[in-house]
């Protein structure tokens, strides 16, 4: 079988079709990569962990239950959060969140104790469907550095009962 002149331009065509696509695509590859900053993962600034603490007398208060995964209406309940600094920031945002389905705003309510004024400070809720978000401390957060330590206090209680998930993290 003799190959004929259309034959040999149409395999030339293919040949040089995929070389320059390869190529485009190569070249696309490099400039997205000079154009779109790598994501970095997230520092984090600041281990939590959650204890359990006296809240007796603290800002006029009288000691309630610790915080668990399971609630019932209408109880106060403590919260500890310890926040360790990990790294030197300029600021940090403790942010508490209660998990649990058909959760509102109107579902809970919370105070933290704020340690200068020794008096109990509302924490704001942002509704995320399921999920509750509230900031502990000053909205604009707090100076972290390494070795700080701090332990939060919270009041929360809930005007239902059932099974929630419960934490805390540093933006």
């Amino acid at each position: 079988m003799k190959v004929t002149n259309g034959q040999k331009c149409i395999i030339t065509s293919l040949i040089l079709m995929f070389i320059l696509m390869s190529t485009a695509y190569l070249a696309a590859g490099v400039l997205n990569d000079k154009l779109v900053p790598e994501v970095e993962d997230p520092v984090i600034i600041a281990t939590i962990t959650f204890e359990q603490v006296d809240t007796n007398g603290l800002g006029g208060t009288d000691e309630h239950p610790h915080l668990t995964n399971n609630v019932m209406n209408g109880i106060e309940y403590d919260a500890g959060i310890r926040m360790v600094g990990l790294m030197d920031e300029e600021s940090g945002v403790l942010k508490f969140y209660v998990t649990q389905p058909g959760i509102s705003i109107e579902s809970a309510e919370a105070y933290y104790f704020d340690w200068i004024s020794r008096t109990w400070g509302p924490i704001t809720f942002i509704d995320k469907g399921d999920t509750l978000i509230g900031v502990v401390g000053p909205m604009g957060g707090q100076e972290i550095f390494e070795g700080f330590d701090q332990l939060n206090l919270i009041i929360i209680s809930f005007s239902g009962s059932g099974s929630i998930t419960f934490g805390a993290y540093v933006e």
